[in-house]
């Protein structure tokens, strides 16, 4: 049974100059009621009215400063944290070339996050 239907969005943020479009991207694809495979097959489908509530960390703040301007440590502290209220993790297709986003597939596969890649 789904504890709650909160997805985080992990991908490479560092060094992509175009990482706000992708993620914002990938919200409107955990929003939808339905996941693809790379061929364009229905790998799920979410029950319910809607899809699941996008984690975007590209638009985490802390006390009103953007996640982006605080120091990488403390910004993946941050991440975490949401990614730890979260049942699932979308992992973009690029995740493995990001040293946060492993972290975070690690932190994921540690605590039995629900994992769905792009």
């Amino acid at each position: 049974m789904i504890m709650n239907s909160k997805c985080y969005i992990a991908g490479r943020v560092t060094g992509d100059p175009h990482y706000k479009a992708k993620f914002r991207s990938a919200v409107a694809t955990v929003t939808s009621h339905y996941f693809f495979d790379r061929h364009g097959h229905i790998i799920a489908v979410l029950s319910g009215r809607w899809g699941f509530q996008a984690v975007n960390p590209t638009d985490i703040s802390c006390l009103g400063i953007s996640i982006d301007r605080l120091p990488w440590l403390l910004a993946m502290l941050f991440c975490i944290l949401k990614l730890a209220s979260c049942s699932y993790a979308y992992f973009l297709a690029d995740w493995k070339q990001s040293r946060g986003a492993r972290i975070e597939h690690r932190f994921a596969r540690l605590t039995r996050k629900n994992i769905i890649y792009q």
